[in-house]
């Protein structure tokens, strides 16, 4: 009997240790992770997510994820949640289309997000990765600027020289 006291008690401190080191890791990654259960609510989120989404922590366990979204994206969301539980993968959720989520003010911005699924004995939990991506946005829109300009420019220049050359050719 003290044998199994002494093994127990010995799995505990190894599962609080493992415990220790997910949430050290999920604390150090530079992008929000929330935790998601099969129902939709929001079972962990590290301190990045506290700051995309101007939420104390508090607020965001235990919520529904689906405060995070417009009210026109609600309703899809959660269709999309609920076939995404039928059939887990590892799925980053931008592709083909834009995203946005939402913060505590009302204001919206841009996100890439990542989801993977995670078998527990509580069922399926799902880590989401959510980045805001509002300045590359803004980069990508500076540097397609900046190509047209340039375009621009090279036209112009090309209409300059055959100016020159016709004006030559006239005198």
């Amino acid at each position: 009997l003290s044998w199994d006291l002494i093994a127990s008690k010995q799995l505990a401190e190894r599962l609080r240790a493992s415990e220790m080191r997910f949430r050290a890791v999920v604390e150090a990654v530079p992008s929000a992770i929330l935790v998601v259960d099969d129902k939709g609510n929001i079972v962990l989120a590290n301190v990045q997510a506290e700051g995309l989404f101007g939420y104390p922590r508090a607020e965001l366990v235990g919520g529904p994820v689906d405060r995070l979204l417009p009210e026109r994206l609600r309703g899809p969301h959660a269709d999309l949640r609920r076939g995404y539980v039928k059939a887990p993968q590892t799925l980053a959720m931008d592709a083909g289309r834009e995203l946005v989520a939402l913060r505590k003010d009302g204001s919206e911005f841009p996100v890439e997000t990542v989801l993977s699924p995670m078998a527990t004995d509580q069922g399926l939990l799902v880590l989401a990765s959510v980045v805001d991506i509002t300045h590359r946005l803004e980069q990508e829109q500076a540097t397609a600027r900046h190509r047209d300009e340039l375009a621009h420019l090279s036209r112009v220049a090309m209409l300059g020289e055959l100016s020159g050359s016709l004006a030559h050719e006239l005198n």
